[in-house]
């Protein structure tokens, strides 16, 4: 019940508008308004910091994975709180409590998104507008350290912040050429579908332009991810 009444507090914010300042006595009103959703702002995500939290440890494991990340993408924890904060703050103005799904379950998809999404663009030596499309994209120059990574003209995002994180599922012993190479060992029609999933396309955005399923290219994804993770444990373990 409180979480429901601090949301609809949320919502109400939206409602104040300096227009309805007709004379003095209307400024100090508004002001005063305005301070009191201030308030309920900070109350409320005092109240549901938890969410933050627990996102960001879902998203990386652990808090020491999270902040190796956040720095690689020139960020520390603190960025990443804020982002979910603010993250949570457009998520109560959103929520629409008709559609069948707790507020939990849909402010957690939008700190995950968010915070996913700063990663990429901070992760990135050059920035690209989200607006910039999938194919587009392979005209900038990604690099990372002192590299450019390509394979066969394409252009290598930063895997390490995209929506599928490899660190999740790889060491830190696996170098960055290594999982170049492992990306070429895929058919042209997989390493496309891993390409424009990193760079934030659905699963039925990409199915649209293979010409399948969201099904089908869900299961072609999946499938190319294990053939890269089978090539790395398998490059890791003849190292040992």
């Amino acid at each position: 019940m409180q979480r429901r009444e601090s949301i609809h507090s949320a919502q109400r914010v939206e409602g104040l508008s300096v227009s309805d300042c007709h004379d003095y006595d209307d400024c100090i009103c508004f002001r005063y308004l305005i301070l009191e959703r201030l308030r309920s702002v900070d109350d409320f995500i005092k109240k549901n910091h938890g969410l933050i939290g627990y996102t960001i440890n879902k998203i990386f494991h652990d808090w020491n994975n999270a902040e190796k990340v956040a720095s690689r993408a020139n960020m520390s924890m603190d960025d990443l709180f804020q982002i979910g904060q603010i993250a949570l703050w457009k998520a109560a103005r959103k929520f629409d409590e008709s559609k069948g799904f707790t507020f939990a379950t849909y402010a957690l998809k939008c700190i995950r998104r968010d915070i996913l999404i700063e990663l990429r663009l901070r992760g990135n030596t050059i920035r690209v507008p989200l607006s910039v499309s999938f194919y587009e994209q392979p005209k900038f120059r990604f690099v990372r350290g002192d590299k450019t990574a390509t394979v066969e003209g394409e252009t290598i995002f930063e895997l390490i912040t995209s929506e599928y994180n490899l660190q999740e599922e790889v060491t830190e012993k696996v170098t960055f050429d290594e999982l170049i190479e492992s990306l070429k060992s895929l058919s042209p029609k997989e390493r496309e579908a891993v390409l424009m999933q990193v760079s934030g396309l659905t699963f039925q955005e990409i199915g649209k332009r293979q010409n399948v399923t969201r099904q089908a290219a869900n299961v072609r994804y999946h499938a190319a991810v294990n053939k890269i993770k089978r090539k790395l444990i398998h490059k890791e373990a003849l190292h040992k």
